[in-house]
């Protein structure tokens, strides 16, 4: 089978290898040409590209006609889309004998979109899962090949179960890739009523409504945390005044709230936090600011003047 991989990320490296070890007829890579950035992340799978004498593409866009007429030359029976995010246009998807596949981080139809990872510790999803589907011109709304299902963890946060998508993605890419080889697909279409589709947008523009209740802001806070690595969307925020502080960890604190309670206001500061009040209960944050220093809670609630009865979130 004469096969071409459109890779990103480390899930793109790890795809790569399965189908080195499967010894298929790999024509060539595809590595997302349009940003410097996206080079450098992905020179792993450059090298394992070039070890294994297999011909690396580097177009600025995948519908680009010149590029499409390259592809028409090498003739691949299916294309895989591995996180490299680009819409194809028809004469793309079309071209390929067997089609265009595409791993989802997410369980398909409900999660459908960009980020859908996020959205899932925001709405406390027990359970989330990854998926394999062919490629139509209605974005992730093709025949599903695969869908692998996990638990999410208490402690979520964005990086963490990104990082599991990225692992049972691999795993489920490996199990969809011998059916095929196989001959033993069993594609099932999508019930498109139970979609829901994520704009590629950050989640309630990055910042904490202090009318949410305890649990919600605390899902928020884990879901845009991708320490120790650069955050991809924004670090969730607090309104302060003209400006915003940012919010780095959130832990719920026993107790419920009652008549007197006044969403975001302080009940105490301290050296390493301060304690909110929300309209169910008490949330203990830790702040920090967007200097290069990275100035601590006590350091911000000194700066800013925060401290017993001022209110955040305004």
């Amino acid at each position: 089978m004469r096969l071409i991989l459109a890779a990103n990320e480390s899930i793109g490296f790890e795809c790569l290898k399965i189908i080195i070890e499967k010894k298929q007829d790999i024509l060539g890579i595809i590595l997302d040409g349009r940003y410097e950035k996206s080079l450098w992340r992905n020179l792993r799978i450059k090298r394992l590209a070039e070890e294994n004498n297999i011909q690396i593409y580097q177009p600025k866009s995948i519908n680009d006609p010149d590029f499409l007429e390259v592809l028409k030359e090498v003739k691949p029976d299916l294309i895989f889309n591995i996180a490299f995010v680009q819409i194809y246009k028809p004469p793309v998807l079309n071209l390929p004998r067997l089609g265009c596949i595409n791993f989802h981080p997410g369980p398909l139809p409900r999660y459908g979109g960009l980020n859908p990872w996020v959205w899932a510790i925001i709405n406390n999803e027990k359970e989330y899962g990854v998926s394999l589907h062919y490629m139509k011109e209605k974005v992730d709304a093709g025949e599903i090949l695969g869908l692998k299902k996990f638990p999410i963890a208490k402690d979520e946060t964005g990086l963490s179960l990104l990082s599991k998508c990225y692992k049972h993605g691999a795993a489920l890419f490996g199990e969809v890739l011998q059916d095929i080889i196989d001959g033993r697909t069993s594609p099932v279409p999508q019930d498109l009523t139970q979609r829901t589709y994520y704009l590629n947008k950050i989640p309630f523009e990055g910042y904490i409504d202090v009318s949410w209740g305890a649990d919600k802001i605390e899902h928020f806070v884990r879901a845009l945390t991708f320490s120790p690595f650069p955050n991809p969307f924004s670090k969730p925020k607090l309104r302060f005044n003209a400006g915003h502080v940012t919010v780095t960890k959130a832990e719920i604190l026993e107790g419920t709230g009652n008549e007197r309670s006044v969403p975001g206001r302080v009940i105490e500061a301290d050296s390493s936090s301060v304690i909110m009040e929300t309209h169910d209960g008490k949330i203990r944050l830790e702040l920090e600011d967007d200097s290069e220093n990275k100035t601590n809670s006590k350091g911000i609630c000194s700066r800013l003047s925060i401290s017993a009865g001022t209110v955040l979130g305004g």
